[in-house]
């Protein structure tokens, strides 16, 4: 007894039917294999592109308890009247905004925070104003020492109209 394992498709016993069945369903594999690999490629690099997207939304930079410390450390035994102001809308000045004034506070500074609208570029050195550059508080230079200590890039500014004694920093947009 003989078995006939082929299957009995339309048009299995004509020859030219085959024939055309035959050229079409391999070119359909070779478009299958060729979209196979497009698709591992562009797989391949969504993921890398994923990974890069995913490092900038880290979150925000944070001082470290060894930077608040040494701010704090500086700032000890003088009192101030300080105003943050961070520029809106960059959570990484807002962190630091609220690291920086954590420190302060914690040594009886009054530390008042806002965070209006203005440009700066960049990556700018945070900035301390004074209202006489000739004759800063010791607290503003205190503050400027202890932000150094925290391996923080500050200059000092004078000049601005504000209440004798009051010390202004200034927190731009940060570097990514």
């Amino acid at each position: 007894m003989k078995y006939n394992c082929a299957m009995r498709l339309p048009g299995w016993d004509s020859l030219p039917f085959v024939d055309r069945a035959h050229s079409w369903l391999e070119l359909a594999g070779i478009i299958c294999l060729a979209l196979l690999v497009i698709a591992e490629v562009l797989r391949w690099q969504y993921g890398n592109r994923e990974k890069v997207l995913l490092k900038r939304i880290e979150p925000p930079h944070a001082l470290t308890e060894e930077q608040r410390s040494a701010i704090a450390e500086k700032a000890k035994g003088l009192t101030a009247e300080l105003e943050i102001v961070s520029i809106i809308g960059d959570a990484e000045a807002k962190n630091l905004s609220d690291d920086i004034a954590a420190a302060l506070r914690s040594v009886d500074w009054t530390v008042q925070q806002t965070t209006p609208y203005f440009i700066q570029k960049p990556n700018q050195p945070l900035i301390v104003f004074v209202p006489d550059r000739d004759h800063p508080p010791a607290a503003a230079d205190a503050l400027i020492r202890g932000l150094q200590a925290a391996g923080l890039l500050v200059e000092g500014q004078g000049g601005l109209d504000q209440k004798p004694g009051r010390i202004q920093l200034i927190i731009g947009e940060r570097a990514r």
